[in-house]
């Protein structure tokens, strides 16, 4: 199942190996998708927005043969636009453009958590080894325990702005800014 998310059909199920359309629902998102949907605890999380700034977050539940997919919960900002939300567990993380960080629980949506970080973003969080990575528009690495508690845990500096995203391959975590490319990790 290949799941999208979008202004004009909302939130749809497809099938990859034929591109038809399993489920929608539409009409949900007032503004322009740009992140990714996540799946956590059985709900799908995407969010909408305009301007640098998000406007709406919605999670939906699937549909299937025997049921319609509906909205389980909807949050207004601060919400995410271009970052893609992020889950462990049944925990989602929704980390916003203008540094706002949010635990919630994905089933209920009911939040946990939410802190300022103090930076801007453009890239989205990646979670490896219980810990959430993420890199500002400034360059900066910020690092926050994937847990039920805000702990940030490192404020790395890479000197130069990034608008990337982190990833992750071979044991190795790999920051692109807007010059370099840099690995961090070691062989396994």
């Amino acid at each position: 199942e290949l799941i999208t998310a979008s202004a004009s059909h909302g939130v749809t199920s497809l099938d990859p190996e034929t591109g038809k359309v399993n489920w929608e629902l539409p009409g949900i998102f007032p503004e322009r998708c740009v992140g990714s949907p996540a799946v956590a605890g059985g709900v799908i999380v995407a969010s909408c927005g305009v301007g640098g700034r998000g406007v709406l977050t919605v999670a939906v539940r699937p549909g299937s043969r025997d049921a319609k997919p509906s909205v389980a919960w909807r949050l207004e900002p601060p919400v995410p636009y271009v970052p893609t939300p992020i889950a462990q567990g049944d925990l989602v993380f929704l980390w916003g453009d203008q540094g706002t960080v949010a635990c919630h629980r994905a089933p209920t949506g009911e939040r946990v958590w939410q802190e300022k970080v103090g930076a801007n973003f453009f890239g989205s969080p990646v979670l490896a080894a219980g810990r959430l990575y993420c890199i500002s528009m400034k360059g900066e690495v910020f690092v926050l325990a994937a847990a039920d508690k805000f702990h940030l845990l490192a404020k790395n500096p890479l000197g130069e702005m990034s608008y990337a995203t982190p990833a992750i391959a071979g044991g190795r975590l790999f920051l692109r800014t807007h010059a370099h490319l840099i690995a961090v990790g070691g062989r396994r």
